[in-house]
């Protein structure tokens, strides 16, 4: 399976990029939901949901890892 981050192409997009405002990107993802957009870490919430990945791929592959934090690998026991 695969985890697709979807932007699609807005009035507002292309004066983000002119302006150089690139980190207001994310938001207008999250935003536009209702239009079809998604974030990775949406995506790959999706997937998990769905049981087609688990928890610590997920939290691998996410941008924000503290969203996922509660999937981290866990370290082996040292003895």
């Amino acid at each position: 399976c695969c985890a697709n981050e979807v932007l699609l192409a807005t009035s507002g997009l292309g004066n983000v990029i002119r302006e150089g405002n690139i980190s207001m990107i994310k938001n207008m993802i999250q935003s536009g939901g209702n239009l079809g957009m998604q974030t990775m870490d949406t995506a790959l919430e999706k997937l998990m949901q769905a049981g087609k990945a688990d928890g610590e791929d997920v939290f691998l592959k996410a941008t924000d890892k503290t969203k996922f934090q509660k999937y981290a690998p866990q370290k082996a026991a040292v003895h």
